[in-house]
C-alpha cells in the first residue's frame, strides 16, 4: 500500500528520485533528516523506500529512527538503518549520539550544559 495519495505528492517522489539520481551521477551524496516521529510514522514507508533506494547518509534521532523500523530497541533500528546507508548519525538526547557506518558503531557521550 502506497501513502503516496495526490497527484502532488507523486510528482514529488518522482522529483526527489530525479534529483537524487542527478546527484549520485555527478558522485554527490545524498543525506537526509527524519525530521519528526509523526512524519517518520504518516510516511514511513515512502521514507524507507527513499533511504534504502537514494540515500547514503541519514540523521536523525532516536524516536525518529526505531519509529522508522517499527520498534522500541534503539540499538536495532540503528543496526537496520546502518545496513541501508552508508552512514546513521542518531542522536539520542543526555545519552549523546550514535555513528554507524555498516558494521562500525560509534557512541559519542553529550557534553553536560
Amino acid at each position: 500500500m502506497s501513502i503516496i495519495t495526490s497527484t502532488a505528492e507523486r510528482r514529488a517522489a518522482i522529483e526527489f528520485a530525479k534529483a537524487a539520481a542527478l546527484s549520485h551521477g555527478a558522485g554527490r551524496k545524498i543525506a537526509i533528516t527524519l525530521s519528526d516521529s509523526f512524519v517518520v510514522e504518516r510516511h514511513r514507508e515512502a521514507l524507507l523506500g527513499f533511504v534504502e533506494t537514494q540515500c547514503d547518509i541519514v540523521f536523525a534521532n532516536a524516536s525518529e529512527v526505531c519509529a522508522l523500523f517499527q520498534t522500541d530497541d534503539f540499538d536495532a533500528a540503528v543496526k537496520e538503518l546502518s545496513k541501508r546507508v552508508e552512514i546513521a548519525a542518531v542522536t539520542r538526547s543526555e545519552k549523546g549520539s550514535v555513528v554507524a557506518s555498516g558494521e562500525h558503531f560509534h557512541e559519542i557521550s553529550a557534553f553536560p550544559v
